[in-house]
Formats: C-alpha cells, structure tokens, sequence
C-alpha cells in the first residue's frame, strides 16, 4: 500500500505514515477500490449487454394455433406483435409441446394431412417460419438467407429447404437470422433487400412482379406491395397500356435513379471489406445475376460460389415494342384492373 498523501510505501496495517505524519485508513480505501471496482464492472457489463443488443424487431404471426397456444390445424394467420430476439426466443419457447397436441390432430399431422402445424413466422422484408407436427421437432424455412447457424436453407440450384432441429437448434437458428437482419439493416443501404432487387430489376426492363418474385424467391403480394411504396416514395412512375385488360410497366424516377446508385456505392463498399454481405442479402444479388447487372469488385461466380444460382433466371430480351421492356406486369398495383393473358383489347393484335 502507499501513503495517499506524499506516496511513500507502508504496510497497510500502519495508523499513520512514518514519512509524512498522515493518518491512513486503509479500510476505507479498500472499500472505496472495491465499490469502484465493482461499478467499473457494471458499467463494463452494461456496455457489453447494449453492444450485444439486437434491437431490429420484426412482425409476428401464429398459424395452426389459437392465441393460448392451442393446436388447431387452422390455416388463419394471427397477428402477435413486433418482436425482437428475446420475444422470438419465447415464442419458440411457447410453441406447443407433445401433450399439448389432440391425439387425433397429432395423429393428422403426421399423416401430412391438410392441416396446418403450430407455426410462428417472423416477417417483414425477411421471414423466418418454425413450425412442430409432434411437439419435440421444429421444422425451419427461409427464403431469406441461403445459411443459418450452420444449415442450409437455400441450394445451389436456387431450390429450398426445410431444415429440422431440437429447440436448442431452432433457437440458434432464430438468434443468427435476427443477427443478420440487424446486420443487414446496420448497412444503411437507405433501402431495404428487396426494395434494392426491385428497383434492379425495373431499371433492366424487368416489371413483372411474378418473375421479379420468382427470381429473388420472394411472395408475389410482398413484391407487389413494395412497387407499391416505391411509387409512393416517387422513385418509380406507373406506365400502362390497353382498354379492357391492361399491361403495366415501370420507370425509375430521377429520384428512384439517385437512391438506387447510392445504394449500390454503398453495397460496392461493404461488399469489398466483407464477402459474407452477398448471402446476407440474397435477393439483391440474384436479380443482378439474373439481369446481368453486378456491381462492381464482384462477379457472376462469386455469387453462385456463395448463394447459387437464383430459382429462376430471365432471359433478357428487351421488347421491339416497348424499348427496354423485358416483361411487364399484369396485375394493377393501384387494384382498378387486372388480367393474366389473351389480348389487351388495344388493337394491336400482340398478345398484350
């Protein structure tokens, strides 16, 4: 120990300092070091917790059961909350167990009867769906990152798979998909994965909304919706042609141009300092692959070594009509008309 007022070294059973006179207590300043110790350490480990953090939340639903959590087989989708990891985590938690089963429900879903298992499905730009048909093994698919924890969930062919773990796996699972959307949202693209898909696609002639769903292994009513916002944003315009039945296409906007190159410096960037961006935003670089059109620092062979090809691929054939118009859509975003085929009633004979 030393003497806190002139720093000579004293035993710290000494009452006083034998050089200065000072009177020492080093009962109090073992108690001080201690509590100071102990804060320091708290404060060490508050600031680890918040580090540690994951504070995306995503939509979440249940299907197959009612809101006790009893198993039903029902097809309705129910809405929960927002939740972030630790919901996420009870909810998996929650999902029913064997006994909770009927014998006769249990009995039908594993006959792969048409019934509907216990399922919570995380969602918004990415989802995450686990369900059990027996209480003791959850069954997990995403169309939203080719691997988690360790499994694969997307092939190389672009085909799905439904991977099958304990609750400790569903649970690891769960806590490295909401890792990676935090992760993906921590990018500040300014635009979401498939925002960013979308917006590629319509920039090469792609408007179809089954096709660009198709490539980026998305629902069509979520790229539908998002065409939707991008209008409503202003980065794209609504083109459309016909009497009766109509065909739509869209242009980006001056605006929709500018955020769309921003996006792509940024990914440009990221991408050059960590290769793993490619599998965290899976959607974005099918469509590029699909449509020709990867940013620069990567290649066609980097993004089938890391996520495969995408599950479908266009054939770019730019349209003698409509200059750059690769494929259009036939379902009216705005919801005033719609039509899949046949002629469009404008005249001209094409088929559109």
């Amino acid at each position: 120990m030393f003497c806190p007022k002139c720093g000579t070294e004293v035993d710290e059973t000494y009452n006083f300092c034998y050089n200065c006179g000072e009177k020492l207590d080093f009962k109090k300043v073992r108690e001080s070091e201690r509590k100071k110790g102990k804060t320091t350490s708290k404060i060490a480990k508050t600031k680890q917790e918040k580090k540690e953090t994951i504070k995306v939340k995503l939509e979440c639903f249940i299907k197959g059961m009612d809101l006790e959590r009893r198993p039903d087989g029902s097809f309705f989708k129910m809405r929960l909350a927002r939740a972030n990891l630790n919901d996420a985590i009870n909810h998996i938690k929650n999902l029913p167990k064997k006994d909770d089963f009927p014998e006769k429900l249990l009995k039908n879903l594993k006959k792969k009867k048409n019934l509907c298992p216990p399922t919570v499905i995380f969602t918004n730009d990415y989802t995450l769906e686990v369900s059990t048909i027996d209480g003791e093994k959850f069954q997990i698919e995403t169309r939203s990152f080719s691997n988690l924890a360790g499994h694969q969930f997307i092939n190389s062919d672009g085909s799905f798979n439904v991977v099958e773990v304990d609750e400790d796996g569903a649970i690891e699972i769960v806590t490295e998909f909401f890792k990676r959307v935090d992760r993906v949202k921590k990018l500040r693209l300014g635009l979401t994965p498939l925002e960013l898909s979308t917006l590629i696609a319509i920039k090469n002639g792609i408007s179809n909304s089954k096709k660009i769903a198709s490539v980026t292994g998305s629902e069509v009513d979520k790229i539908r919706e998002i065409i939707k916002n991008l209008v409503d944003k202003g980065f794209i315009i609504r083109h459309k042609k016909g009497f009766f039945r109509k065909k739509y296409w869209y242009e980006l906007t001056p605006q929709g141009e500018k955020k769309l190159n921003n996006s792509r410096k940024r990914l440009e960037k990221v991408v050059g300092e960590d290769r793993d961006i490619i599998d965290i935003i899976t959607p974005a670089f099918w469509i590029m692959y699909a449509a020709n059109d990867i940013i620069d620092g990567v290649d066609s062979n980097d993004i089938l070594d890391t996520i495969g090809t995408p599950p479908e691929v266009v054939d770019i054939e730019a349209s003698a009509e409509e200059s750059g118009i690769v494929d259009f859509d036939t379902i009216d975003i705005e919801g005033d008309g719609n039509g899949d085929g046949g002629d469009w009633g404008d005249g001209d004979g094409d088929g559109w």
